[in-house]
């Protein structure tokens, strides 16, 4: 491994190599305003944006739906459309339609390119118009919404997409009738939904650099911050931001970093491409890029919050001499974990490089002072993300993503993790694998809540490009979950009121209780790469399997409705129908009750099921009379299971079936994931 003062030598001497891969390019106060310049659409009296449809017809079956590309519409006449047999059932059709599939119906598909909120009318139609929306394959739909009568006799919904999901959208005439012709005319539009909020900015552009928690305290720590003629330019800075402090006031320059302070002076040490840790009162760095290809410090650096100074702690032992950079630590205790990492170049441009995705796993010892060796990850991996979390009531340290090696020893872009028992002998330790990732990636953002969830956010793709999509670990399924795009960081997509924020690589941050806050990363945009100065922050909801000692209660009738939320009554229950699976979810914390209703023309025995509650959630479930008269009592969910309500005999009349939420509690951030009730009778 290089020192410090080896690297001022070389550095003054030979030119150093960028590294491989595409290097960095930075603007120094970089605010990303201006680069993406916003879409302008229009709303039409409060309506969703309304875009002019081009002669794009649909397909008569789901099979032959016609792709429409976001923002996009169609226009054709229906008259010659047909019912088929696979077309479902639409339980929002309002009063006594003589078909629950209607006529006419012609189908649209569409897989969006970015998640967001996507906005779908009919309005312009001149016919009454039933709406869907679908996901799933043809023949075996899930329906995801349901309009009919939104704005007269034409229909809008509104629904959160991911990236790469295809999405079914059917088009069907309540009427029987078809006298004239009937022309629709549909348009679709998509626009970002982000809950982060742009916080703050660094000094100046900030990737490949790394980040270390303390109570309220977020210390970033070196990195590149651009390029100079194919040299990356890296930095020695170490910040602290102060999260209790305003923005404007919270961030704070500390000792740069350098090898060791000595008489109030020292030799600077930039670094990059590394990992960082909170351990025991000091800022650990162990190894580091310094800007010249392959060779890696290799000391072990700590910053002493206490006095403000660095130091070097004991050398990292490195298998073969070989100091490694793109390693994971992870703090625990009086100590920390150092996971992976990698010898040789970057090896994503030339695969022809000696480079090696390391295996070893150790942990440091603060009090000791020394490297403890542990049994070797089953996978090398190297920009992977790590962390501690329960499983099954024991502590692991688990790693993912990242990127490895094949059998013919080119790079992979890994997708799935391990874990590591920490309750038990690490000389004889036990090891699990846990589900992919749903977007394989590395250099991504890793942290874990105050409730021991595991987040992932940002990163590179297999292609190279930067991931929006945030994912969470579930301990009990051991898979991971995609959150809606609320919580992506970045979109590529813009309206004329809402300035997006670009999908990132190398995001690092941390959470400071249900907050986790993200700072830097880089980009690719038409000037190049950009070293981004972004300081975000999000709120992440409750999810854990806690027991409340708060009940819940039932607003069965309310007289104002707080807007968005139009289900939460009996009065304003929506239709669901018999036999079919309706999937939904609950929009907010003010949304604790989905009310639905069902009509029986006559006598007969009804089961009422609820199914794919989330894990750490609990639903009660309720059917009424017309009257609002309990016919059998509630039954709760198991937790992240099911609740069934047996078979009860009901004569001709309307019902009611309320699912309640019970936990999160009112106030609370639900989990966002869909369940399923059925009625069946």
């Amino acid at each position: 491994g290089v020192t410090a003062a080896s690297v001022q030598a070389r550095q003054s001497a030979i030119e150093p190599a960028a590294p491989d891969g595409v290097p960095l390019v930075v603007y120094p106060e970089h605010e990303i305003a201006g680069e993406w310049q916003p879409l302008e659409l229009e709303r039409i009296d409060g309506s969703p944006m309304v875009l002019a449809t081009a002669q794009l017809e649909a397909g008569d079956l789901c099979s032959e739906a016609t792709a429409l590309t976001l923002p996009g519409g169609g226009s054709t006449v229906v008259n010659s459309a047909t019912v088929s047999d696979d077309d479902p059932i639409l339980p929002c059709m309002w009063g006594a339609p003589s078909s629950l599939q209607g006529y006419r119906t012609v189908w649209y598909q569409f897989t969006p390119e970015q998640s967001g909120l996507v906005m779908i009318t009919t309005l312009g139609s001149n016919y009454d118009t039933v709406l869907s929306v679908h996901r799933g394959t043809c023949g075996s739909l899930q329906q995801l919404r349901c309009n009919d009568d939104w704005n007269f006799l034409t229909s809008s919904v509104e629904l959160t997409v991911f990236a790469g999901d295809t999405y079914y959208v059917q088009v069907a005439d309540w009427n029987m009738t078809a006298s004239d012709p009937k022309d629709l005319r549909l348009a679709a539009l998509i626009q970002p939904i982000l809950e982060w909020e742009l916080v703050d900015g660094l000094q100046q552009g900030r990737s490949r650099h790394a980040v270390a928690k303390f109570g309220d305290d977020i210390y970033i720590v070196g990195g590149q911050v651009s390029d100079q003629d194919g040299v990356p330019v890296l930095t020695n800075a170490l910040s602290v931001y102060r999260t209790d402090l305003p923005p404007g006031q919270a961030l704070e320059q500390l000792a740069p970093i350098c090898e060791e302070q000595v008489g109030g002076g020292c030799t600077p040490l930039p670094l990059s491409n590394t990992t960082a840790v909170y351990a025991a009162g000091g800022v650990y760095i162990p190894s580091g890029y310094v800007g010249i290809d392959g060779a890696y410090y290799g000391q072990h650096l700590v910053y002493r919050v206490g006095s403000g100074e660095w130091s070097l702690a004991q050398a990292k032992s490195w298998a073969d001499g070989e100091p490694a950079i793109y390693g994971a630590a992870v703090a625990r205790g009086l100590g920390y974990y150092l996971t992976g990492g990698l010898t040789g170049p970057l090896p994503l441009e030339d695969e022809s490089v000696a480079w090696e995705p390391r295996r070893e796993l150790s942990f440091y010892s603060v009090l000791q002072d020394q490297w403890i060796a542990l049994t070797p990850l089953g996978t090398g991996r190297f920009g992977h993300m790590a962390a501690i979390i329960e499983i099954e009531a024991e502590d692991y340290l688990c790693v993912v993503g990242g990127i490895g090696a094949n059998n013919a020893g080119q790079p992979l872009i890994i997708s799935n993790g391990e874990c590591r028992n920490l309750e038990q002998n690490p000389q004889n330790p036990v090891s699990r694998t846990i589900g992919a990732l749903n977007t394989a990636r590395y250099w991504a953002g890793s942290a874990v809540d105050t409730n021991g969830n595991w987040y992932i956010f940002g990163g590179t793709d297999f292609e190279g490009k930067p991931v929006a999509l945030t994912e969470r670990f579930n301990t009990v399924t051991q898979e991971w979950e995609r959150l809606d795009a609320r919580f992506d960081l970045g979109t590529e997509l813009n309206t004329g009121s809402v300035l997006a924020r670009p999908p990132r690589s190398w995001p690092q941050g941390a959470f400071v209780g249900q907050d986790l806050w993200a700072f830097g990363g880089h980009i690719t945009s038409g000037q190049g790469d950009l070293a981004l100065n972004l300081i975000e922050r999000v709120t992440m909801p409750v999810r854990r399997d806690v027991v409340t000692q708060q009940r819940a209660w039932l607003p069965l009738v309310a007289a104002q409705q707080p807007d968005g939320i139009g289900d939460n009554t009996l009065a304003l229950a929506r239709p669901i129908a018999l036999n079919q699976v309706q999937s939904s979810t609950f929009v907010d914390g003010r949304d604790i009750a989905d009310a639905y209703f069902f009509d029986l023309p006559s006598s007969r025995s009804i089961t009422v099921r609820l199914t794919d509650v989330p894990i750490g959630s609990n639903y009660r479930l309720h059917l009424f009379n017309s009257s609002k008269i309990h016919l059998a009592a509630p039954v709760a969910s198991e937790p992240g299971t099911t609740a069934t309500i047996s078979p009860v005999t009901l004569t001709a009349g309307r019902y009611y079936v309320v699912v309640e939420r019970v936990f999160p509690p009112p106030g609370a951030e639900p989990s966002g994931q869909l369940y399923r009730l059925v009625v069946s009778g």
